[in-house]
């Protein structure tokens, strides 16, 4: 069975295929530049204690490497909105193409209709989240809430040094989606038939270890 990871990041599993193209990925290896960056603040010191799986350092906007009908099942988690719309239906349309007649695209993204009830509450735990625009290709309606970027290291838009360094390693999100518009990309790419699942509900197991923040989250699985 061949089962992808798309911009897996460290929320991978041994026995699948996880691209990722970020920088820090692609240091994944060597832990001892790892400790360098964390160090040096280009990195959260959380990253100290991460175990990585096997990464493939692969931009995947370029084209998924495998032949047409011949991979099983996809999973992406909290990597279609750090790309811009136009290279989210590109994505989707290569998940399509790579597919078996038959096979599984598992989407999980921020729910923007949550972020936004956060928001309104006041509550803190939303910022992380928040996003910048671009037009959209297609011209699909969309339900999104555009905030000013913030996070953790990224307080404010007087950024210092340090802080843009950063933003090489962990990147900004692009767009936001709820399931309704991601629903919609997907049936412009060619799938039909799509489901909303909950929190770790799927019929491939090893999903139960790779479903993450099923407080700001939504799940989608599309077949071919």
């Amino acid at each position: 069975m061949i089962k992808l990871n798309l911009g897996s990041g460290f929320n991978g599993l041994n026995d699948w295929l996880n691209y990722d193209n970020s920088i820090v990925a692609a240091f994944s290896r060597w832990p001892s530049i790892i400790r360098l960056l964390i160090q040096f603040g280009f990195l959260p010191s959380g990253y100290k204690d991460i175990k990585w799986p096997p990464i493939i350092v692969r931009d995947c906007r370029k084209g998924i490497p495998h032949e047409n009908g011949s991979v099983d099942f996809i999973y992406t988690s909290h990597f279609l909105e750090h790309l811009y719309r136009h290279e989210v239906v590109d994505m989707l349309k290569e998940c399509y193409r790579v597919l078996k007649p038959g096979g599984t695209l598992r989407i999980a993204l921020p729910d923007v209709d949550k972020l936004i009830a956060l928001y309104a509450k006041h509550d803190p735990s939303a910022f992380p989240y928040t996003t910048s625009i671009e037009n959209p290709k297609p011209n699909h309606t969309d339900m999104f809430m555009a905030f000013f970027y913030t996070s953790e290291f990224n307080r404010n838009s007087n950024r210092s040094f340090i802080g843009r360094i950063q933003e090489l390693f962990l990147r900004h999100h692009q767009w936001m989606y709820n399931v309704e518009s991601i629903r919609l990309l997907l049936e412009y790419s060619g799938f039909n038939r799509i489901e909303q699942k909950n929190f770790q509900e799927c019929n491939l197991a090893d999903v139960r270890q790779l479903d993450c923040s099923p407080e700001i989250s939504f799940y989608v699985e599309a077949y071919k």
